[in-house]
């Protein structure tokens, strides 16, 4: 009887060693998934990082393009009527007035003042076109190397997706004030208006009218206009880029809190596996006595 209850004992104890060693086994298990759930949690923090970087970067060059924008709308306001009134001042007409005779005599060259307000006036013109171009280079730069995030801005040509311009057709913007101009040829204004020539300049400044230069004058107005439409589309796509940031930063927020979670979860399993083994162990310690007092 008292051999059978030794016999129990040990059957029992080997029992306990067993669950234990199991037990250490299934956590060690536990804690190596927890181990590839917070491997794939940390890779997508790390992506989530570079996407909100990305987009972080992108609103920067978009607030850069809209104080450059800014920089030159002002700039060229505030030229868009100087050199007409300049024009008006310096110009001999049939009737000229008591000011402008006084203003003409004043000049020891009116000639050369003549020409040098021409030629700052196409000067100015052809820097609201450059304007223009150079914009459109900014938007350029940061559409074509962000295309998933602006793809309303392609299209198809030749088979191909490219950018589209951001710049306002300029003949179009030309047939908007065609009802308030003389001379209605859009490729005469234009070509001079893009020219770096100082030949087509000069032409111009020689043989071009009073009405030339006025309608000149409302055309380069309504190019200054236009610029403030580029904010529109900087404003529209910041707006956007804002929104995409603060969804990536609740994301990552999240993510963060799973890497935590998924963090104290492996710890709790790796701690469980070690008490497991810890137990096993002492439980084997304890059939081994049992076993030694069995033989004595």
């Amino acid at each position: 009887m008292r051999r059978q209850l030794k016999s129990n004992k040990s059957i029992f104890l080997i029992v306990i060693i067993a669950i234990f060693t199991l037990s250490s086994y299934f956590f060690d298990q536990m804690a190596v998934r927890q181990e590839d759930n917070l491997r794939n949690s940390q890779i997508k923090l790390e992506n989530l990082n570079v996407e909100i970087d990305n987009l972080y970067s992108i609103s920067n060059q978009l607030t850069s393009i809209s104080e450059s924008i800014i920089s030159k709308y002002i700039t060229l306001k505030r030229k868009r009527n100087f050199w007409i009134k300049s024009l008006l001042l310096v110009t001999e007409t049939d009737t000229p007035s008591l000011p402008n005779k006084v203003i003409i005599k004043s000049f020891g060259n009116p000639e050369y003042v003549n020409y040098m307000v021409k030629n700052r006036f196409i000067r100015n013109l052809r820097n609201i076109h450059l304007a223009h171009f150079e914009i459109d280079n900014k938007f350029y730069e940061i559409f074509s190397s962000n295309e998933m995030l602006f793809q309303k801005f392609m299209k198809n040509e030749n088979g191909e997706k490219v950018l589209k311009t951001m710049m306002p057709d300029f003949e179009t913007v030309f047939q908007e004030i065609s009802s308030e101009i003389n001379d209605k040829n859009f490729k005469k204004y234009n070509q001079i208006s893009t020219t770096n020539s100082s030949k087509i300049r000069d032409e111009a400044i020689e043989r071009y009218s009073l009405e030339d230069w006025l309608d000149l004058h409302k055309y380069g107005f309504i190019l200054t206009n236009k610029i403030e439409d580029y904010m529109d589309i900087v404003e529209e796509e910041d707006k956007i880029i804002t929104d995409k940031i603060d969804q990536k930063e609740i994301l990552r927020q999240n993510t963060i809190e799973e890497i935590s979670k998924d963090t104290n979860l492996k710890n709790t399993y790796i701690l469980s596996s070690i008490i497991s083994q810890i137990l096993s162990l002492l439980f084997l310690l304890i059939l081994f006595r049992v076993l030694i007092a069995n033989k004595l």
